[in-house]
């Protein structure tokens, strides 16, 4: 008999996306369960709330060997979503990101393999958009960040009939048969962020600077999108370069907010180019820096974010 609980819909999500011949970005991240030779753990998961710990992977982290914020985001963004967004749903729609923040309470005094805990809390999910808050501990159970992922559920009639209560098991079982015929997902795991974000033709004028990233199905989610938590990562590497020499080179980013008006299509048969400006840092009403990001699909805007520089604790 089909096991239809809500933790085994968040296993059977993950062990779709380790396997997708569409998106590589779980195995790139290094997220798997950990029967698939990742390092993450559905601890627990109720009607209301989950909780899933997994390890930072050396790649997302800065040079100066700590992970920055939208690399949390980038980890929640999928983590949310397969162990909260999709099994909560009445239809099992994990629908797309509409909004992904994050607000930093303690330094991220993280080390690459270490272990981190997302506590996903249901605040609201209709038919339309889910409302998911989340807190990211360390292994002390201290709080380091609070993220909140708003999503648009709807995926089109044929996924309403499919995952329809009364249909589940027969989609279940066909996800189920797929997961045991095809073998984990095997990339070439990177050391360092610069070798997956590389900017080219960077430019500048007076508003900030604006480059070109090269993207590719490694980046993208099991249905062959361009991940949220990735564009944010790109948005960020320009930022960080905008600032120099006007910010300190270890002033971390307090706040970032992220809202997404398209998606991206990517593909395993050729690289596409996405752009990406941010301006330089100007003075924020509350007295901090901040920057405005905007990442670009053939010219149109398709996120807008803002990055807040400054100490979490000050």
């Amino acid at each position: 008999m089909l096991n239809l609980s809500l933790k085994a819909r968040a296993e059977l999500m993950f062990r779709f996306a380790a396997r997708s011949k569409w998106g590589k970005l779980q195995s790139l991240l290094g997220i798997n369960l950990k029967e698939d030779g990742g390092n993450t753990e559905i601890v627990s998961i109720d009607d209301d709330c989950s909780v899933v710990s997994t390890r930072i992977a050396p790649w997302i982290c800065l040079p100066d060997g700590r992970p920055c914020i939208t690399s949390a985001i980038t980890l929640f963004d999928q983590i949310s979503t397969f162990a909260g967004a999709v099994p909560w749903d009445h239809r099992m729609r994990g629908g797309q990101s509409l909004t992904l923040q994050a607000d930093v309470y303690k330094p991220l005094d993280l080390n690459p393999g270490d272990e981190v805990i997302f506590v996903n809390h249901k605040k609201r999910h209709g038919k339309v958009v889910s409302f998911i808050e989340a807190e990211m501990m360390n292994t002390k159970r201290e709080t380091l960040a609070y993220l909140r992922h708003i999503r648009y559920q709807p995926m089109g009639y044929e996924w309403e009939v499919l995952g329809h209560p009364v249909l589940r098991p027969m989609l279940f079982f066909a996800l189920e048969s797929h997961n045991y015929a095809m073998p984990v997902t095997s990339c070439s795991i990177p050391e360092y962020w610069d070798e997956v974000f590389c900017p080219v033709n960077v430019s500048q004028s007076e508003q900030g600077l604006h480059a070109h990233f090269e993207v590719n199905d490694m980046l993208a989610n099991p249905l062959g999108n361009l991940q949220g938590g990735v564009r944010c990562m790109m948005q960020v590497q320009l930022a960080k370069q905008a600032v120099q020499g006007i910010l300190s080179d270890r002033l971390p980013i307090k706040h970032f907010h992220a809202s997404f008006l398209s998606g991206v299509k990517v593909s395993s048969k050729e690289k596409r180019i996405v752009g990406v400006h941010s301006s330089f840092a100007s003075r924020s009403l509350a007295g901090y820096r901040q920057s405005e990001a905007t990442f670009s699909r053939d010219n149109k805007p398709v996120v807008l974010s803002t990055v807040v520089w400054g100490d979490p604790e000050g």
